[in-house]
């Protein structure tokens, strides 16, 4: 494939083996309130690989909130993500997302599908894009769907995804990251949810940074008797390589 000057917005050193050419972070934050012994802990990390055409990137997440005399809740994310570069400004996109969170009753849910594309916007600076495609969830839920029934609920669907993506970089000491994706149910007609996790990454020194990362999880019509919303806010510090 050819491409113009206009079409190159950096360079990516290519190194000798492949253990070299990868990229990511690892972050982690606590808190403890005494007056109502309040512990918050999080951790999350990525690693990536960068090649000529093509990306890949796995990502995690794990936080925990809990009081001694309340309810514990914990919340887990895994995702992989695949690129592929069709032409300079189109790109096909493969995701794997595995999700628990105690606040919505979720076991787990898989999703995995696919989705093509687009930049809008590619600077050295900025970048935003769109992009559209279909996604089959798994989802165990804790909870029955009648209550005055034990067991738990497990459900399959076929969704829309449709979602945004944008980033901004200031040299090496800013960072915002945010991606918007919503999911409207082809299996259960009303149902939509949405994701949302903006980032901002601060250098403090070399390789080390301030992580303020904020996420939401919405569903208008959960298949069980629980939370529609999902949504917290984690302050970390972290390392990149």
């Amino acid at each position: 494939m050819t491409y113009d000057w206009s079409d190159v917005l950096g360079m990516l050193p290519v190194e000798a083996s492949f253990w070299n050419q990868l990229t990511g972070n690892l972050d982690s934050g606590f808190s403890y309130t005494s007056g109502d012994s309040q512990t918050q802990f999080s951790a999350s990390g990525t690693l990536g690989y960068y090649a000529e055409r093509y990306s890949v990137g796995l990502s995690g997440s794990s936080s925990f909130s809990g009081q001694e005399s309340g309810t514990n809740t914990t919340r887990n994310t895994v995702e992989t993500l695949g690129q592929l570069l069709v032409r300079p400004k189109w790109y096909a996109l493969g995701l794997v997302t595995l999700l628990s969170s105690d606040q919505q009753d979720l076991s787990l849910r898989t999703t995995f599908g696919g989705a093509v594309g687009r930049w809008l916007k590619r600077t050295e600076h900025t970048d935003l894009t769109l992009f559209g495609g279909m996604v089959y969830t798994h989802e165990v839920y804790a909870a029955p769907p009648d209550p005055s029934q034990p067991g738990s609920q497990v459900t399959d669907n076929i969704e829309g995804l449709i979602g945004s993506g944008y980033s901004f970089v200031r040299f090496k000491s800013t960072s915002i990251v945010s991606r918007l994706t919503i999911f409207p149910s082809l299996t259960t007609l009303g149902r939509v949810r949405l994701q949302y996790a903006p980032t901002l990454n601060l250098e403090i020194a070399n390789n080390l940074y301030w992580n303020f990362t904020l996420y939401e999880n919405y569903d208008t019509k959960p298949p069980v008797n629980a939370n529609k919303n999902d949504f917290g806010v984690t302050n970390s510090l972290g390392w990149k390589f």
